[in-house]
């Protein structure tokens, strides 16, 4: 009789240990953790300065890249001069006009020529707007000068808020 209790526990202990130990669930790392052998998910980088989607922030680059914009704008008709001041990925482009031209069609036709000057710019603002001009070249200007484009937020925010994108 202790010979058939030890079988029976014996059995039952056997038939216990692989319910608990032999039933649980296979534990997976998870996808592109590493060792498993998978390739790692891909991640978006940040803004760099090898990502030609960003504006330059060194305030020399800017008046630079802003300068070459203005150029740029200048050459349409009916454009006597034209001031850019860059923020983000936005250009706010100042136009004094020629006598006679059409403010609609320069406007249209000056968003056009910086969005395609430049792959990095997203939105064209362009006034010609005598005193919005006259503000875009006091910022232009202090950024040449080296002061921070922090300087100058407020006064650009209302400048935004008064201006509507002209080119898509």
């Amino acid at each position: 009789m202790k010979r058939s209790s030890l079988i029976w526990l014996l059995i039952v202990g056997l038939f216990a240990s692989l319910v608990f130990t032999g039933c649980q669930a296979q534990r997976k790392p998870a996808p592109g953790a590493p060792g498993n052998g998978s390739i790692p998910a891909p991640t978006t980088p940040g803004p760099t300065a090898n990502n030609p989607s960003t504006l330059p922030t060194n305030p020399n680059e800017m008046t630079k890249m802003a300068d070459g914009l203005a150029q740029e704008a200048s050459k349409v008709n009916g454009v006597n001069k034209a001031t850019v001041v860059l923020t983000f990925n936005t250009a706010m482009v100042g136009v004094d006009l020629k006598p006679g031209a059409d403010p609609n069609t320069v406007k249209s036709e000056v968003g056009s020529v910086v969005k395609k000057s430049n792959n990095m710019i997203k939105n064209v603002l362009v006034s010609t707007d005598p005193e919005l001009n006259s503000r875009l070249l006091k910022i232009s200007r202090g950024i040449a000068q080296g002061k921070p484009v922090d300087t100058f937020t407020k006064e650009i925010d209302e400048i935004r808020n008064r201006l509507s994108p002209t080119a898509k």
